[in-house]
């Protein structure tokens, strides 16, 4: 870390300071090391110029995370321009505007960060467990809720095998047969075969878990919430083991390829030409599936170029 002492300094300062904020800023101060080094100063003195260049060289495919990155540097910046060294006492952070930070997303990233329905549904039967495979593709549908808690409970009494849908707490879904399928075989399956090692090494899940994410033999059955959170990112992050899943392929992504999934349906079905109609258009249907959408225009800027009929 570049000038570790008054960045240090400066987390404890904080009035947020706790241990995840000295992990998040550790993490963003860390990555900024290497254009320090190169151009011998602080952040805090950069140019527009060179937070650009920073952030090109950080090859993010995620807006969001390079709007939360210049966030937090700005505010380190006004810290360090007041209490360390005013230098030119230009906080050139407020300069970096959305539609700047979306150049210094990386597109090659962000294409391996969006996929399409066929890609998935070839990728995951290559899985080994059939959670896994309903994990990805109930996301990729849009179950997955806040923090994913709409899934967290489901059992084969939620679907309808018939109609192709599954009730969740608070809306009802027409799902794919695929999917169907996949809970049908999570649902009966109570072995976890190894995802990398030794391939006839097994675990167990529990036999009295009738739910489609099952907790483990060992663990006991659990109801809580944040636990059941917990078991549901530890699977999608086991995931990555496999060495033909893209690094980048996370929940987010997952869920925006759906939503982008589904956007080029509708513009098909219903002959829109322009992504951005289809979405206000429709954003209460799309929505109700996928999760509100704070800001259009941001979301076009980001996603809109993957929108096509």
């Amino acid at each position: 870390m570049f000038n570790s002492k008054i960045k240090q300094e400066y987390i404890s300062y904080n009035p947020n300071n706790n241990h995840q904020f000295h992990k998040v800023m550790t993490n963003y101060f860390d990555r900024a090391e290497e254009t320090e080094k190169r151009l011998n100063k602080d952040l805090a003195h950069f140019t527009s110029a060179e937070i650009i260049g920073m952030y090109k060289g950080f090859v993010t495919p995620s807006f969001n995370m390079l709007v939360i990155i210049n966030n937090q540097f700005q505010n380190y910046a006004s810290w360090y321009l007041k209490e360390v060294d005013s230098g030119d006492n230009q906080n050139h952070y407020v300069e970096i505007r959305d539609d700047i930070l979306m150049k210094c997303v990386s597109y090659t990233a962000q294409q391996n960060a969006i996929i399409t329905r066929q890609e998935l549904l070839d990728m995951i039967k290559e899985f080994k467990n059939p959670y896994e495979q309903f994990l990805y593709l109930a996301l990729f549908e849009g179950l997955g809720g806040e923090r994913m808690s709409d899934f967290y409970n489901l059992s084969m009494k939620d679907f309808n095998g018939k109609k192709y849908t599954v009730k969740l707490p608070k809306r009802t879904l027409t799902i794919s047969k695929e999917l169907y399928h996949y809970a049908e075989d999570a649902a009966d399956e109570y072995i976890i075969y190894n995802v990398m090692g030794d391939p006839t090494h097994r675990g167990r899940l529990l036999e009295e878990d009738k739910r489609i994410i099952k907790c483990s033999a060992s663990s006991g059955f659990e109801t809580e919430s944040s636990e059941r959170a917990a078991i549901v990112y530890r699977m999608l992050s086991k995931t990555k083991r496999y060495d033909f899943v893209p690094e980048t392929l996370n929940s987010t992504c997952l869920i925006e390829s759906g939503r982008i999934d589904m956007i080029c349906r509708l513009m098909k079905e219903k002959g829109f030409e322009d992504p951005e109609k289809l979405l206000r258009t429709n954003r209460e249907e799309i929505e109700t599936r996928y999760g509100r959408i704070p800001s259009v225009p941001k979301w076009m800027l980001k996603y809109g170029s993957f929108c096509k009929s």
